[in-house]
């Protein structure tokens, strides 16, 4: 068990003190040094100047092909479609390097798992994370368990947020789902009809 108050969680959510952090499905990140993976080739995804800066550094003395794709965020129009063409040019033995905000890592991922890459393809580094989760106040994508939409939320887990499309009630949860790469917002109850 871990103390939550180091992992970005709202102050309701602090005062119950402790969590089982073994039990959630948030993602856990690590301050591992960005390294070359071993491959025939290596594709670099990489979200904003920083992180493409990364990216040509450790690509500077590769031996095999790579390639690197850059984007402001995985939010941006065509995001997917530019992500899509990069991969249908793979061959096999690729591996990915994905680097940016944990909201724009985590949807490449959830597009590459479902273009048939496998977690031991993808090494994946969150520059808004240092060590652990993401912290309170940072940005999320939250899942809306009565629409089904994805959106950008400010939020704690813990937190209560409106759906910026049915406006239902929303409570940001740790289950973080991989598929949609979104944090579950679960409903509160504060709107369901009797």
């Amino acid at each position: 068990m871990y103390s939550k108050s180091k992992y970005g969680l709202s102050e309701a959510d602090k005062a119950e003190d402790v969590v089982q952090f073994e039990q959630t499905s948030m993602p856990v990140w690590t301050s591992t040094p960005l390294t070359l993976p071993d491959a025939s080739s290596v594709v670099g995804i990489g979200f904003g100047e920083d992180a493409a800066a990364q990216l040509r550094e450790l690509f500077a003395g590769a031996k095999v092909p790579t390639e690197i794709l850059v984007e402001e965020s995985a939010w941006g129009d065509g995001f997917d479609a530019s992500l899509m063409s990069l991969i249908e040019r793979q061959l096999v033995g690729v591996r990915f390097v994905v680097v940016g905000p944990e909201q724009d890592v985590m949807r490449a991922e959830s597009i590459l798992g479902r273009a048939g890459a496998v977690s031991g393809e993808i090494d994946s580094h969150s520059t808004d994370v240092a060590e652990g989760y993401l912290p309170e106040g940072a940005t999320r994508r939250v899942f809306c368990g009565y629409c089904r939409i994805v959106q950008p939320a400010e939020a704690a887990v813990g937190d209560a947020i409106i759906c910026v499309n049915c406006g239902a009630s929303l409570n940001v949860r740790y289950h973080f789902s991989r598929q949609h790469a979104a944090y579950l917002g679960a409903p509160n109850g504060e709107d369901l009809i009797a």
